[in-house]
């Protein structure tokens, strides 16, 4: 189910030409085998239109946290001269139940996750990543797995309030270049 991230790289980014416009889970049951078994498979029902879209103005939280992808498998290893940099980590993939920040990443399952940074206001972003149920900030995969994202986590905090203080200079910047460079003469909309 890699069209439901929205992370860097993400496969939605990659469909040149259309953008989606709509997408729910499909019910478990929503396949059979040959023998009319139903078959759980984890699937998206998704609506896609031709033609591009101006991509909304996210907000953001690098104010409070820096993140970063820690993997110590040997075919994606990354983030090994970054571990004494992070204040907690958080495990990537779980199954049931959902990981919880630990301070060491030998802790971390399926040696892959992300260590993050304080910036600032420490004690309230720690408080809110101890209590941020990451079974609703996470997408299920093919195999029953839950992958916690970038994005999730700073979802989680932008929900509570922690929002970089620049958003609406990016919205107006946005915004600006749009109206300054549409030559066609036809209104054009803004994704808010």
């Amino acid at each position: 189910m890699a069209f439901q991230s929205n992370g860097k790289s993400n496969v939605k980014d990659r469909v040149k030409g259309f953008h989606l416009v709509h997408q729910s889970p499909l019910p478990h049951d929503s396949f059979i085998d040959i023998d009319g078994k139903t078959v759980k498979i984890n699937a998206l029902w998704q609506i896609w239109k031709k033609g591009n879209t101006i991509k909304k103005a996210e907000k953001t939280c690098n104010d409070y946290i820096d993140l970063f992808t820690v993997d110590m498998r040997k075919e994606r290893k990354c983030g090994h001269r970054r571990l004494h940099e992070a204040d907690f980590f958080l495990q990537r993939t779980f199954y049931s139940e959902p990981p919880k920040l630990v301070k060491s990443f030998n802790e971390v399952k399926y040696v892959c996750g992300y260590g993050i940074v304080f910036k600032k206001n420490r004690n309230e972003v720690l408080k809110v990543l101890q209590n941020t149920d990451w079974k609703k900030y996470s997408n299920l995969a093919m195999h029953n797995c839950k992958h916690i994202s970038m994005e999730h986590i700073r979802k989680a905090l932008i929900n509570e309030g922690f929002i970089d203080k620049k958003q609406p200079e990016v919205q107006n910047a946005i915004t600006d270049y749009i109206y300054s460079t549409n030559t066609s003469g036809r209104p054009l909309s803004i994704i808010n």
